[in-house]
């Protein structure tokens, strides 16, 4: 079974009250179910990018993290839709597998 819900006040602008009182009158929907769903959506939302933060620093702080230069990404990024991308993308692959896979791709 669900947990019940308990009661929470919130202060809003007299703005967004309005907004709010227009939402539910052309929704057929209550203030509180607009805004518990207003709730769940940003906190959602902002759980998923602090997660994904959290996880993109993580990989970066990995010892075995390969990491590119930003001048090395940028100048990749801005190769992109002329005749140069597919070199610069050879480039910057062979820079993410490391040596062992110059080697390999140059004897190829």
């Amino acid at each position: 079974m669900a947990a019940l819900s308990r009661p929470f006040s919130v202060r809003l602008p007299a703005e967004h009250l309005e907004q709010l009182d227009e939402l539910s009158r052309l929704s057929n929907r209550s203030r509180n179910a607009l805004i518990a769903r207003a709730v769940e959506r940003f906190v959602t939302a902002e759980l998923e990018f602090i997660h994904a933060s959290q996880r993109g620093t993580d990989e970066v702080l990995d010892p075995d993290a390969v990491l590119v230069p930003h001048d090395e990404v940028r100048a990749w990024l801005l190769t992109w839709g002329t005749p140069e991308e597919d070199e610069a993308a050879v480039s910057l692959e062979r820079h993410l597998l490391g040596e062992d896979a110059r080697r390999t791709l140059d004897d190829a």
